[in-house]
Order: C-alpha cells, then structure tokens, then sequence
C-alpha cells in the first residue's frame, strides 16, 4: 500500500489538491473523505497542516507539499 501525504500551508489548498487528484485518477476511488482519498490499488492520499500535532505519528511513502 503506497500512502501520500499532501502537506499544505492552508488545508483548502490541500483540498484541492485531493480534488484534482480525485478527477484525474484512472483506478477506482474506494473511499473518499473530506481530508482523504483512497484507491483500488491500495493507495491513500492524505491531507494535513504542516503543524508537529498533526504531523505526529503520520508515516508516507511520498510527500507532496503545497
């Protein structure tokens, strides 16, 4: 399972990223919450601030930051 995390200055900004994610993936979308995505294949994108509270205990294969 490959997980993303999307870090953003500005959790709207990190939504929309999960959005333009959202509309360009090809695989299947099997959940979709307000600050998470996940994929058939078994990736999970997830959106957080970039404030040490939020980031404790978070663990990612790649991360994008915004």
């Amino acid at each position: 399972m490959l997980r993303i995390l999307i870090i953003s200055e500005h959790m709207q900004r990190g939504k929309r990223v999960l959005d333009a994610v959202y509309r360009k993936e090809t695989e299947q979308i099997v959940s979709k919450t307000k600050n998470m995505l996940r994929i058939q294949g078994g990736t999970e994108y997830i959106v957080v601030l970039p404030e040490s509270r939020y980031l404790k205990g978070q663990r990612a294969d790649q991360i994008i930051l915004d």
